[in-house]
Protein backbone atom coordinates (compact mmCIF):
# COMPACT_ATOMS: atom_id res chain seq x y z
CA UNK A 1 0.00 0.00 0.00
CA UNK A 2 1.42 3.31 -0.97
CA UNK A 3 0.51 6.81 0.37
CA UNK A 4 -2.21 7.34 -1.70
CA UNK A 5 -3.80 4.41 -0.74
CA UNK A 6 -3.52 5.71 2.89
CA UNK A 7 -4.90 9.03 1.89
CA UNK A 8 -7.86 7.52 -0.22
CA UNK A 9 -8.48 5.47 3.39
CA UNK A 10 -8.18 8.40 5.35
CA UNK A 11 -10.37 10.97 3.32
CA UNK A 12 -13.23 8.14 3.13
CA UNK A 13 -12.86 7.37 6.72
CA UNK A 14 -12.68 11.13 6.87
CA UNK A 15 -15.73 11.38 4.84
CA UNK A 16 -17.93 8.36 6.72
CA UNK A 17 -17.19 10.09 10.20
CA UNK A 18 -18.21 13.79 8.82
CA UNK A 19 -21.63 11.41 7.59
CA UNK A 20 -21.86 9.84 10.77
CA UNK A 21 -21.12 12.73 12.76
CA UNK A 22 -24.11 14.85 10.96
CA UNK A 23 -26.68 11.86 11.38
CA UNK A 24 -25.95 11.83 15.03
CA UNK A 25 -25.98 15.56 15.17
CA UNK A 26 -29.65 15.37 12.98
CA UNK A 27 -30.76 12.62 15.30
CA UNK A 28 -30.04 14.61 18.60
CA UNK A 29 -32.01 17.54 17.09
CA UNK A 30 -34.54 15.38 16.03
CA UNK A 31 -34.66 13.93 19.20
CA UNK A 32 -34.85 16.80 21.32
CA UNK A 33 -37.33 18.85 19.06
CA UNK A 34 -39.62 15.44 19.96
CA UNK A 35 -39.25 16.55 23.70
CA UNK A 36 -39.77 19.60 23.70
CA UNK A 37 -42.62 19.33 21.48
CA UNK A 38 -44.17 17.18 24.11
CA UNK A 39 -43.20 19.43 26.66
CA UNK A 40 -44.90 22.36 25.14
CA UNK A 41 -48.01 19.68 24.57
CA UNK A 42 -48.04 19.18 28.27
CA UNK A 43 -47.39 22.78 29.21
CA UNK A 44 -50.55 23.66 26.61
CA UNK A 45 -52.66 21.18 28.04
CA UNK A 46 -51.77 22.24 31.94
CA UNK A 47 -52.12 25.21 30.88
CA UNK A 48 -55.88 25.30 29.52
CA UNK A 49 -56.57 23.03 32.68
CA UNK A 50 -55.28 25.61 34.70
CA UNK A 51 -57.18 28.32 32.90
CA UNK A 52 -60.61 26.19 33.30
CA UNK A 53 -60.33 25.87 36.83
CA UNK A 54 -59.33 29.37 37.24
CA UNK A 55 -62.63 30.35 35.48
CA UNK A 56 -64.72 27.52 37.68
CA UNK A 57 -63.05 29.73 40.62
CA UNK A 58 -64.54 32.91 39.29
CA UNK A 59 -67.70 31.43 38.72
CA UNK A 60 -67.88 30.11 42.24
CA UNK A 61 -66.41 33.00 44.02
CA UNK A 62 -68.98 35.53 42.32
CA UNK A 63 -71.97 32.31 43.17
CA UNK A 64 -70.70 32.71 47.14
CA UNK A 65 -70.76 36.45 46.74
CA UNK A 66 -74.10 36.63 45.87
CA UNK A 67 -74.86 34.18 48.57
CA UNK A 68 -73.35 36.34 50.73
CA UNK A 69 -74.74 39.63 49.54
CA UNK A 70 -78.39 38.10 49.85
CA UNK A 71 -77.58 37.23 53.36
CA UNK A 72 -76.83 40.78 54.50
CA UNK A 73 -79.89 42.00 52.70
CA UNK A 74 -81.82 39.58 54.46
CA UNK A 75 -80.60 40.49 57.36
CA UNK A 76 -81.05 44.31 56.94
CA UNK A 77 -84.47 43.29 56.72
CA UNK A 78 -85.01 42.37 59.89
CA UNK A 79 -82.41 45.96 61.53
CA UNK A 80 -79.79 43.77 62.00
CA UNK A 81 -77.55 45.55 58.80
CA UNK A 82 -74.28 45.12 60.47
CA UNK A 83 -74.56 40.88 61.54
CA UNK A 84 -74.72 42.12 64.95
CA UNK A 85 -74.44 38.69 66.39
CA UNK A 86 -75.38 39.72 70.25
CA UNK A 87 -79.37 40.74 68.67
CA UNK A 88 -79.59 38.12 65.64
CA UNK A 89 -81.33 35.71 68.06
CA UNK A 90 -83.91 38.06 69.24
CA UNK A 91 -87.62 37.86 68.45
CA UNK A 92 -88.78 40.11 65.78
CA UNK A 93 -91.88 41.32 64.51
CA UNK A 94 -90.26 40.16 61.09
CA UNK A 95 -91.76 36.86 59.33
CA UNK A 96 -87.63 36.02 58.82
CA UNK A 97 -85.80 35.30 62.02
CA UNK A 98 -82.05 35.88 62.18
CA UNK A 99 -81.53 32.02 62.55
CA UNK A 100 -83.60 31.88 59.78
CA UNK A 101 -81.67 33.78 57.58
CA UNK A 102 -78.06 31.98 58.86
CA UNK A 103 -79.56 28.16 58.09
CA UNK A 104 -80.79 29.75 54.62
CA UNK A 105 -77.25 31.17 54.42
CA UNK A 106 -75.87 27.61 55.00
CA UNK A 107 -78.37 25.83 53.00
CA UNK A 108 -76.99 27.88 50.11
CA UNK A 109 -73.41 27.17 50.74
CA UNK A 110 -73.63 23.80 51.06
CA UNK A 111 -75.13 23.12 47.99
CA UNK A 112 -72.32 25.62 46.11
CA UNK A 113 -68.95 24.34 48.45
CA UNK A 114 -69.74 20.62 48.61
CA UNK A 115 -69.08 20.07 44.81
CA UNK A 116 -65.98 22.66 44.39
CA UNK A 117 -63.50 21.99 47.22
CA UNK A 118 -61.01 21.31 44.22
CA UNK A 119 -61.28 25.07 43.89
CA UNK A 120 -61.33 26.69 47.01
CA UNK A 121 -58.57 27.77 49.22
CA UNK A 122 -57.83 25.47 52.07
CA UNK A 123 -58.42 28.08 54.64
CA UNK A 124 -62.25 28.45 53.18
CA UNK A 125 -61.96 24.55 53.47
CA UNK A 126 -61.42 24.23 57.00
CA UNK A 127 -63.32 26.81 58.03
CA UNK A 128 -66.31 25.62 56.50
CA UNK A 129 -66.00 22.22 58.06
CA UNK A 130 -65.87 23.54 60.42
CA UNK A 131 -69.01 24.93 60.39
CA UNK A 132 -70.43 22.24 58.27
CA UNK A 133 -70.23 19.44 60.86
CA UNK A 134 -73.05 21.13 62.84
CA UNK A 135 -74.66 22.31 60.72
CA UNK A 136 -75.56 18.63 59.08
CA UNK A 137 -75.98 17.86 62.78
CA UNK A 138 -78.91 20.49 63.31
CA UNK A 139 -80.12 19.30 59.66
CA UNK A 140 -80.43 15.91 61.05
CA UNK A 141 -81.80 16.70 64.15
CA UNK A 142 -84.46 18.81 62.35
CA UNK A 143 -85.46 16.07 60.08
CA UNK A 144 -85.76 13.49 62.79
CA UNK A 145 -88.09 15.29 65.22
CA UNK A 146 -90.08 16.65 62.27
CA UNK A 147 -90.49 13.28 60.98
CA UNK A 148 -91.59 12.10 64.80
CA UNK A 149 -93.91 15.04 66.10
CA UNK A 150 -94.90 16.57 62.36
CA UNK A 151 -93.05 20.02 60.61
CA UNK A 152 -95.97 22.46 62.47
CA UNK A 153 -95.24 21.12 65.85
CA UNK A 154 -91.33 20.93 65.63
CA UNK A 155 -91.24 24.55 65.42
CA UNK A 156 -90.35 25.51 68.98
CA UNK A 157 -87.40 23.06 68.21
CA UNK A 158 -86.74 24.04 65.31
CA UNK A 159 -86.50 27.86 66.64
CA UNK A 160 -84.43 26.76 69.84
CA UNK A 161 -82.19 24.43 67.65
CA UNK A 162 -81.29 26.82 65.05
CA UNK A 163 -80.53 29.54 67.80
CA UNK A 164 -78.35 27.23 69.77
CA UNK A 165 -76.49 26.10 66.47
CA UNK A 166 -75.91 30.00 65.27
CA UNK A 167 -74.77 30.63 69.45
CA UNK A 168 -72.54 27.79 69.45
CA UNK A 169 -70.91 29.00 65.82
CA UNK A 170 -71.18 32.67 65.74
CA UNK A 171 -67.43 32.92 65.76
CA UNK A 172 -66.89 30.51 63.57
CA UNK A 173 -69.85 31.97 60.90
CA UNK A 174 -68.13 35.77 61.22
CA UNK A 175 -64.52 34.06 60.70
CA UNK A 176 -65.93 32.32 57.49
CA UNK A 177 -67.17 35.09 55.89
CA UNK A 178 -64.67 37.16 56.76
CA UNK A 179 -62.46 34.43 55.27
CA UNK A 180 -64.83 34.19 51.73
CA UNK A 181 -64.50 38.19 51.28
CA UNK A 182 -61.17 38.20 51.39
CA UNK A 183 -60.60 35.80 49.02
CA UNK A 184 -62.81 37.59 46.83
CA UNK A 185 -60.52 40.86 47.15
CA UNK A 186 -57.29 38.56 46.54
CA UNK A 187 -59.25 37.66 43.44
CA UNK A 188 -60.37 41.38 42.44
CA UNK A 189 -56.88 41.69 42.23
CA UNK A 190 -55.43 38.90 40.69
CA UNK A 191 -57.46 40.04 37.63
CA UNK A 192 -56.92 43.33 38.11
CA UNK A 193 -60.51 45.07 38.82
CA UNK A 194 -59.19 46.72 42.16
Amino acid sequence: MDLKDYLAIIGSGTGLISILGTMYIKYRELKNDAEKFKLEKQHQITKETYQKLFSQKIELYINLQSIINYFYDELKTIGNEFYDFDIINEDTQHKVSGNTIILNLFNSLEKELKNNTLIISDSIYEQYKKISEPFKKLQNDIKNVEEVIGQEEAAPFYTEASSTFHKNNKEEIKNFLNLVNNEIKEIRNQIGFN
